[in-house]
């Protein structure tokens, strides 16, 4: 369980840039001093999960355009779930603001020069538009 939240702290600290736009923001992490074994990451609320049926289509694209962005900083999220992406409204009038993937457990960061990187992103960039249920 450590090395999971080791790995998924890491993953933010590469992610800094995208923290509160595209990733929940990390408010803290660390070890608590009174239990040396427990590893604590706390995130400010960044929206609610929405079963991707219900979706929008600029729900729809918000999410493709998060997911392009963990691509972009050579991230793997391999675990497309509803659950994982959260959609954030605007009080004042209801509508969607943006919408934040969570739960970088699974994902893993590849290399720059991994050959694969290019395949990966596409096999789940279409996984998620089936999961979508997307057409252009």
């Amino acid at each position: 369980m450590i090395k999971r939240l080791k790995h998924e702290n890491q993953l933010n600290i590469h992610l800094k840039s995208l923290q509160g736009i595209i990733i929940p923001n990390r408010i803290t992490s660390g070890y608590l001093k009174t239990l040396n074994w427990f590893y604590i990451i706390c995130y400010e609320f960044s929206g609610k999960s929405k079963e991707f049926d219900k979706y929008t289509y600029d729900e729809k694209q918000m999410a493709l355009h998060a997911l392009r962005q963990l691509h972009l900083n050579n991230v793997l999220h391999n675990d497309l779930r509803w659950e994982n992406f959260l959609v954030n409204y605007d009080d004042n009038n209801d509508k969607h603001n943006h919408i934040m993937l969570c739960d970088l457990e699974d994902a893993v960061i590849l290399n720059e020069n991994d050959m694969r990187k290019k395949n990966l992103f596409q096999k789940e960039e279409n996984k998620l538009k089936k999961l979508l249920s997307y057409t252009k």
